[in-house]
């Protein structure tokens, strides 16, 4: 591809898509939900159980769907086709919503249509599209990528906060979701799955990879791939969809419940969005940083530090005195750097374990663990603030998860290059 006379890796484009994709893919339903929960809840009479239960259906539809779509992503039209049906439905879901009276249409938009749109969300571009393009500079290239969703908090909240101050949440929903359809439905048009379908090879390269160096070595581990059912067979499929479910315990239920919580503790709307800014920048900013450290270092390690910091940012917030504004900044910087890490390790990781030509249906098995979590989260950590009018006991729950995934990860060991040493193992003659 040619720009501005000069010749660009198609790679890089899907880079692209995939950064904006991944700000959409958090911002309007996750972080915009943290928005709009309260003059919602305010106006209509909905408690924070049956409102947060529309993300539980969201997430349990995900769930539902992705193991019959994931494969659909491996194939030469499935990407390109995924993203814009999502895009489509996302925009008049959110459209819809300015609409909305009865809890039904909530469920109905955010839960049932927002569900079915993850199909072909950013996440399907970054886990499952954007490795089969990259192998030596994977973790460069997502962590480019995977700084889009980190824009999701940094942008969307305060953005809808300066909104709700000139109309109301009716239109600023209308709002949103036109902006949506307009950025995300063109982009699906340049979505294609791998090099090799326009004549390319992963990273740019001009030549096979075992040549480019003028050497006959033999592949890296990275290009061998283990199919659906090879790598169900593996104890690190399982100890990764454990750990992978454990840590997302921590996504929705917990981000979304952010800002009500900061406003419960004494901080004004606006400040409470403020940190969530400085935390989405602080994660933005660190995923290339944890995408270059996972091309020399074991991702498993690199995981379970990830995770076990997480945990010690929400004892942090636990601990935080309310009102304080250095400490509420300083969780934001502590769990935005922490947390960015996650989102590029642990699709780097199921990358790296099973190679890149059956990511989508891999990815699609792995999908429903991460769902169940995230639709349980919202529930339990609303409940628990309706029960007792605090997030305290809920998001402590959140603490333990990230603690237990830290340990579960730690147990995974790469399938692919243990067997290789096996089998240097059996071709060494012996003495």
């Amino acid at each position: 591809m040619n720009f501005f006379g000069r010749k660009i890796y198609y790679g890089w484009v899907i880079v692209a898509v995939a950064f904006i994709a991944g700000a959409f893919s958090t911002g309007p339903v996750i972080w915009g939900v943290s928005v709009f929960v309260t003059p919602m809840s305010e106006e209509l009479g909905w408690s924070r159980t049956s409102f947060f239960l529309a993300m539980t259906i969201r997430s349990l539809v995900a769930g539902v769907t992705a193991p019959f779509m994931g494969p659909l992503q491996d194939t030469k039209q499935g990407p390109r086709i995924l993203m814009f049906g999502s895009a489509i439905l996302l925009g008049l879901s959110l459209i819809g919503l300015k609409y909305a009276h009865h809890l039904w249409e909530l469920y109905l938009l955010i839960g049932l249509v927002g569900g079915i749109t993850q199909i072909g969300a950013g996440a399907m571009l970054t886990q499952s599209v954007l490795p089969k393009w990259f192998i030596r500079r994977r973790g460069r290239a997502m962590g480019i990528a995977l700084m889009g969703s980190g824009f999701g908090p940094m942008l969307f909240p305060i953005t809808l906060q300066g909104v709700l101050a000139i109309v109301d949440w009716r239109d600023a929903w209308m709002l949103m979701g036109i902006f949506t359809l307009i950025v995300l439905t063109p982009l699906s048009l340049l979505v294609r799955t791998r090099p090799e379908d326009m004549g390319l090879l992963p990273d740019g390269d001009t030549e096979p990879y075992e040549m480019a160096s003028g050497s006959t070595r033999p592949r890296p581990p990275q290009e061998v791939s283990l199919t659906r059912k090879e790598a169900f067979r593996t104890s690190a499929f399982w100890f990764i969809a454990a750990g992978i479910m454990l840590a997302s315990v921590g996504l929705q239920g917990f981000q979304a419940n952010l800002l009500p919580h900061f406003q419960n503790i004494g901080h004004s709307a606006a400040m409470g969005s403020l940190a969530i800014t400085v935390y989405g920048a602080c994660s933005v900013s660190v995923r290339i940083v944890w995408g270059t450290l996972g091309e020399r270092f074991p991702i498993r390690y690199l995981l379970m530090a990830q995770t076990f910091l997480t945990a010690c940012s929400i004892v942090w917030l636990l601990a935080m005195p309310g009102g304080n504004v250095t400490f509420l900044f300083g969780f934001a910087v502590f769990h935005g750097l922490s947390m960015g890490g996650y989102f590029i390790l642990h699709p780097m990781m199921v990358a790296d374990y099973f190679g890149r030509e059956h990511l989508g249906g891999i990815q699609g098995v792995l999908r429903p663990f991460t769902t169940t979590a995230t639709a349980i989260s919202p529930i339990l950590v609303a409940t628990a603030y309706d029960a007792q009018g605090s997030y305290f006991w809920g998001f402590f729950g959140v603490m333990l998860a990230y603690f237990a995934a830290s340990t579960v990860i730690g147990l995974a060991k790469h399938p692919r290059r243990g067997r290789a040493a096996q089998g240097d193992a059996a071709e060494t003659p012996s003495g």
